[in-house]
């Protein structure tokens, strides 16, 4: 399921995000503080999954080559 996801969710054709964001941004087409609200949180998720990766790396559970 999980490499299903990853499929899914990578693939350039798919819309990106989550469904909730792309069930949100319809709806505030003129919330523009809403709009800014939600990709503002986007971008914080995506700097800790990726600190979370980085420190995956360095404690050897992910390979050292990995791309966080």
């Amino acid at each position: 399921m999980l490499y299903g996801c990853a499929d899914v969710y990578s693939n350039p054709s798919n819309p990106r995000g989550c469904l909730i964001m792309n069930c949100s941004l319809p709806g505030s087409e003129t919330a523009v503080q809403v709009r800014q609200e939600l990709a503002s949180e986007r971008k914080a998720r995506r700097a800790k999954l990726k600190r979370c990766f980085q420190e995956a790396i360095a404690s050897g559970d992910l390979p050292r080559d990995s791309d966080p």
